[in-house]
């Protein structure tokens, strides 16, 4: 995504081998972006800052097209209409807080989870789940077909990861990635300031953050065991990180350039861009 003049961005398509550049439409800046690789010429999605969901039939020349109002998150599954939900505001202080969840043109289904002050929705697969704080307790929500399920938590919620962990914080100690009811998986050993991206698989995660006083920068980490590996030595908090479908690719942005590595050889290289072509800004994505 390229910032232009005023409130509108232009979409582009890198080939990351190549480093062939498609030009796209001009789009209201965007919030979050997603694709689906099998569907990868209709199955383009973003939310709009102001929460308007939008789709792309194909992508060069083509006119995004508006679909729902207000989403505060949404999920691509499979060839039909996305998965979106809206949170909304309690009807009086300290009142329930509703999540309504439905596939574009369905009824929705409207539940209401208590007094929560909310932090972060994100769609996982078929389910919602919901953070945030309630009365001083860290909480975390989760809405499928099931019903709806709640954990007390001892750490905040920072995100939730592809395949349904979550990566939780703490004053200044390490971050770690974690259970729905906060059981340690592993230590990330970072201070996290912001969250750049995950792979599809939950593999990979990408932040920036700080190891030590001095030492910080963005970061690959391999959720896994929680190894690190420092992709630039500083950043900015709204880096992006974006992953190939299957997380053998990672990719950023640096001044005039994107950046790629593969994380089976570990090798890295950088797609110049053209001078008429300022600083990508995010959000990546790739099939």
């Amino acid at each position: 995504e390229e910032s232009l003049q005023g409130e509108r961005s232009r979409l582009w398509r890198i080939d990351l081998q190549s480093g062939a550049l498609t030009a796209g439409p001009v789009v209201p800046p965007i919030r979050e972006l997603r694709l689906h690789p099998d569907y990868e010429d209709t199955r383009l999605a973003f939310v709009a800052e102001g929460g308007g969901l939008f789709s792309l039939r194909g992508f060069q020349g083509s006119r995004p097209r508006w679909l729902a109002g207000e989403v505060t998150a949404f999920n691509l599954a499979g060839p039909l209409a996305p998965l979106v939900a809206r949170i909304g505001e309690p009807v009086a202080p300290g009142g329930p807080v509703s999540i309504e969840v439905r596939r574009i043109g369905r009824n929705p289904r409207i539940v209401g989870v208590g007094s929560l002050d909310v932090a972060g929705v994100r769609w996982v697969g078929r389910t919602t789940y919901v953070w945030g704080s309630r009365e001083g307790v860290e909480m975390l929500v989760a809405l499928d077909r099931r019903g709806v399920e709640e954990w007390s938590i001892p750490r905040e919620v920072l995100d939730v990861a592809p395949h349904g962990l979550f990566l939780l914080a703490e004053g200044d100690a390490s971050a770690i990635v974690a259970t729905p009811e906060g059981r340690p998986v592993v230590s990330v050993g970072l201070d996290i300031d912001a969250v750049a991206g995950w792979s599809p698989d939950g593999t990979y995660l990408a932040v920036v953050g700080s190891l030590a006083e001095g030492v910080e920068g963005l970061w690959l980490v391999h959720t896994p065991d929680g190894g690190l590996l420092q992709l630039e030595r500083s950043t900015r908090d709204e880096a992006r990180v974006g992953f190939s479908s299957g997380g053998r690719l990672v990719f950023w942005s640096q001044p005039g350039a994107i950046a790629v590595l593969d994380v089976a050889t570990g090798s890295t290289y950088r797609i110049q861009l053209p001078p008429t072509v300022p600083r990508p800004v995010g959000p990546f994505v790739a099939g």
